[in-house]
């Protein structure tokens, strides 16, 4: 091994390095300015942020289903929010196809060994979990990914204090 592979040996990056920081509500780093008074959220909950012009809006993980395909908007900008909590993944789209806007629904699992598979409810087309429409008229078509941050809640709120909260709107038929 290397200098640098002996003083940094890859283990080292493969734990936590903070200890409890994650579940310690006692120790914030951060200054408590930035901190909401009155927020329905806990500083260190981990949110989905998404900015759309001078909009942003969060999703909260301990709000999702298991598994949530959400259908939303935000700044009139047609939202998918894709949420798996087995694989801590959480993936926003835009719901735009050229010029349609298509609302998602559940679909039974295809062959792809992705946790979440979907339906547009327009063309019935058969969507995977990154965005890619798989069978159906629509098939070979990409959904755009959106630009958005996990983080905890009081860092995203620093930074975008005027967030909007999802409240449990635009949820799908989820498994």
């Amino acid at each position: 091994p290397s200098y640098i592979q002996k003083l940094y040996p890859i283990e080292t990056y493969r734990r936590y390095p903070y200890g409890d920081y994650r579940s310690n509500h006692s120790f914030i780093m951060f200054h408590p300015s930035t901190a909401h008074a009155g927020s329905e959220l806990a500083a260190k909950e981990m949110v989905l942020g998404i900015r759309h012009g001078q909009s942003a809006k969060a999703y909260p993980f301990q709000r999702l289903p298991a598994r949530a395909i959400i259908n939303d908007e935000l700044a009139g900008l047609p939202v998918l929010v894709l949420y798996d909590e087995e694989n801590s993944t959480a993936i926003p789209y835009s719901r735009r196809v050229g010029e349609r806007v298509l609302c998602f629904v559940a679909a039974e699992n295809d062959s792809t060994a992705l946790p979440i598979s979907l339906r547009d409810e327009q063309t019935e087309t058969l969507w995977n979990m990154l965005g890619l429409a798989i069978s159906g008229p629509l098939a070979g078509e990409q959904l755009q990914q959106l630009p958005a941050y996990n983080a905890m809640y009081f860092a995203w709120s620093a930074y975008w204090p005027e967030t909007s909260l999802w409240q449990g709107e635009g949820l799908a038929n989820n498994h």
